[in-house]
């Protein structure tokens, strides 16, 4: 399934944004991206307008369907391919607000880990003070919000992506226009309280992540208290088996761009994600070019859409 507008005769063409991939047992979700021609309210109107067609569908795979990054579904897992609004635009709206509860979350956690096993009672007390204020300033009450699933992405799309969208934000507010989100979600994006996690190329990743001594694993669940293994160090067995391998690979259209070879471990078969848009071939004065003829031609599945 694809996020993005599937259009129909009558409507506006807005290029699919994000492709969900359902592998080996895990879901994972290619890119959270947004167009940048398309505002907030203009995509809220266009949402509207499909709905009301009995032609369209929601599911993101019908002819006119439309669905907002915010109601996508819950995954393993998100690997961004660059660093562009295309591929991680839609990322502060899809948390929404849980990035924001996460961020309450580590923040009481270090106050916590500061204060000491003596305070733990008191500090627990003041900690849950302090997430009812932060959900009253969102808007919601307090209530069970889903887990937020690792980000994966080379480390140039770490740190290029923030920029983009700090640029974004400021174009669309010169513009006196909304973008959905503010600095502070964008903060909270590229900080410890999300799980956005960089790779190298030729890293393979096995998921799903198991928990080590703490920390939280890939489905968003914490563990005790203290760990800094961020990419799941805990012990596989029978009980804990990786299904899934992921490794990005160089795909030469910007820096830190990548297309993804998804291995099953259980078959040995593989699906390469390299969307249309995130490959060239030649090879330039500063960016070499890409090595998908060399990971991708051997594939049983070559996903480039979209």
């Amino acid at each position: 399934g694809s996020h993005g507008h599937h259009p129909t005769s009558s409507s506006i063409a807005i290029p699919p944004s994000s492709t969900l991939v359902e592998y080996g047992g895990i879901k994972i979700l290619v890119n959270v991206g947004w167009d940048e021609s398309l505002a907030l309210p203009q995509f809220a109107r266009l949402k509207g307008k499909d709905t009301d067609d009995p032609s369209s569908s929601n599911d993101g795979g019908g002819s006119g369907g439309m669905v907002p990054p915010e109601s996508l579904p819950d995954v393993d897992a998100i690997i961004l391919t660059d660093s562009t609004l295309s591929s991680l635009g839609g990322l502060p709206l899809y948390l929404g607000r849980r990035g924001r509860a996460a961020a309450a979350a580590a923040a009481a956690a270090a106050r916590r880990r500061r204060r000491g096993v003596k305070d733990d009672k008191e500090g627990s007390k003041g900690d849950k003070e302090g997430s009812n204020k932060e959900d009253s300033k969102d808007g919601g009450a307090n209530e069970a919000l889903p887990p937020i699933p690792p980000i994966y992405g080379t480390y140039p799309t770490l740190k290029m992506g923030q920029m983009t969208l700090y640029d974004y934000h400021a174009t669309q507010c010169l513009d006196g226009r909304n973008p959905g989100f503010d600095l502070v979600d964008v903060d909270i994006l590229f900080s410890e309280a999300v799980r956005f996690l960089p790779l190298k190329y030729s890293q393979m990743l096995l998921l799903p992540l198991v928990l080590g001594d703490g920390g939280r694993d890939g489905s968003g669940r914490e563990g005790r208290e203290g760990s800094t293994d961020r990419y799941g160090g805990g012990q596989r067995d029978a009980s804990h088996p990786a299904l899934l391998g992921i490794t990005p690979h160089r795909a030469g259209h910007v820096t830190g761009g990548a297309f993804y070879v998804l291995r099953r471990l259980s078959d040995e078969t593989e699906v390469v994600v390299a969307p249309g848009n995130v490959y060239h071939h030649a090879k330039e004065r500063h960016l070499d070019g890409t090595t998908l003829h060399k990971f991708g031609g051997s594939a049983d599945v070559l996903i480039t859409s979209p």
